[in-house]
């Protein structure tokens, strides 16, 4: 029959190895965890720069619809004086929204790629789009007719018409792409 100390002393190896064994298997677990975070971050990382492209992209598109809406605004109401005082401050607006829209670009974390269209485009729409806004007669003056001389008429001593249309207003805007 064997001893109780010499059944102990044979266990007392392989507690050990099966502890070292659980050690280095939580070790390497706990790399793969770590591995896994890892890939995940760059993952997120990639995914938010090219949100942030696809917003600086969307911000240029609806400015430039912003844009296109205002000046069709203006070139509907026919209002010179209105035109040249929204002129200045449209280009202004416009080109603010492009170093804007360049800033976020530039924001991107170091390893993120841009899609050099996109910088093409912006780059020829704040070279060219201080647009071609003409108001074109802006300053003409208006040449009336004589006025209505019939003393029977309601609107005797009036002047009813103009002789030309004056202040017709041209509006243009080029992209180059």
């Amino acid at each position: 029959m064997k001893s109780a100390s010499s059944d102990t002393s044979a266990i007392g190896p392989r507690l050990t190895l099966a502890f070292v064994v659980l050690v280095l298997l939580i070790a390497v677990g706990n790399g793969l965890v770590l591995w896994q975070f890892q890939t995940a971050r760059l993952q997120t990382n990639r995914l938010t720069s090219a949100q942030q492209q696809l917003s600086a992209a969307f911000q240029l598109q609806v400015n430039l619809l912003s844009f296109h809406q205002t000046l069709r605004d203006l070139s509907d109401s026919t209002n010179a004086r209105r035109l040249s005082a929204e002129t200045v401050a449209l280009r202004e607006t416009l080109s603010d929204e492009g170093l804007h829209i360049k800033t976020a670009l530039a924001s991107l974390p170091a390893n993120t790629t841009v899609d050099p269209a996109l910088l093409a485009i912006m780059e020829s729409i704040q070279a060219t789009l201080p647009a071609q806004l003409e108001a074109i007669n802006a300053l003409n003056y208006t040449v009336l007719w004589n006025p209505n001389v019939d003393p029977r008429n309601a609107t005797f001593g009036f002047i009813n018409q103009d002789r030309n249309n004056p202040r017709d207003i041209q509006i243009g805007a080029r992209f180059t792409f």
